[in-house]
């Protein structure tokens, strides 16, 4: 007997040790070759909306199904017409329900798993040529396989936003002559430049613990005069501190 409860184990802890640092293509593409094979699949893709009216298939496994493009119209309100649910089709139904019968051919069962990545959806497809039951065990390891794509897909989409929002700032913190030192509102994420970096005796610019910038400030001379000017954005929010003598 399938245990489904093993097989949502194994994804989340495989899927637990994937690297964060890679960019999340590479994560879909890993979970979705996994996917087909923990749940023993025929075909197993990505279907990534391009724009309103497109979406095409990637990391598709067979590879052959790579590139095909279909009508992005139908599917997204099938998505919508079931609240972006999993969709499970234990018989695969005719056209127009079915929107996509050339991804299907010669199989009996789909399930449709909505999937976000910024900036496009999509959703990943998983197909059988046996038909297929879908009993409530099978649909709550679905429900918490879609649960870890959603927590890994938004985490690291999150810390790529932050990469980047700490680039910018790092090139502005750079271009100003004064020592700067920028701590978030979270004490989460303290950056320097150059000037700072020197003046702290720190290893070097760009991203500090917030506790060691500020053991760093205390130490200080009192020559020093430390201006703190609030940073309100809807990216970032935090202190800026203008360090001069």
């Amino acid at each position: 007997m399938v245990s489904w409860e093993r097989k949502a184990l194994n994804f989340i802890n495989q899927t637990n040790r994937w690297n964060k640092d890679k960019h999340i293509s590479s994560f879909l593409a890993f979970s979705i070759s996994l996917l087909k094979n923990l749940l023993q699949a025929d075909i197993a893709l990505h279907l990534e909306f391009e724009d309103e009216n497109t979406a095409r298939v990637k990391d598709a496994s067979p590879v052959q199904l790579n590139n095909q493009v279909v009508n992005a119209v139908p599917v997204r309100k099938m998505l919508y017409d079931h609240s972006f649910k999993i969709i499970y089709w234990p018989e695969i139904p005719p056209p127009p329900e079915n929107m996509f019968p050339a991804l299907l051919e010669g199989l009996s069962s789909v399930v449709i798993i909505p999937v976000y990545v910024e900036p496009h959806p999509g959703v990943i497809v998983l197909g059988w040529r046996k038909p297929q039951t879908y009993h409530s065990d099978f649909q709550d390891c679905m429900a918490s396989i879609r649960l870890q794509l959603k927590e890994i897909l938004t985490q690291s989409q999150q810390q790529l936003h932050f990469r980047g929002i700490a680039v910018r700032f790092d090139a502005i913190l750079q271009a100003i002559p004064d020592a700067m030192v920028f701590i978030n509102d979270e004490d989460a994420q303290g950056w320097v430049n150059q000037q700072a970096a020197d003046l702290l005796s720190l290893s070097g610019p760009g991203e500090h613990a917030p506790a060691v910038l500020s053991g760093a400030i205390a130490q200080l001379p009192i020559t020093f005069r430390v201006t703190r000017l609030p940073v309100v954005s809807q990216q970032v929010n935090g202190q800026l501190l203008i360090i001069k003598e």
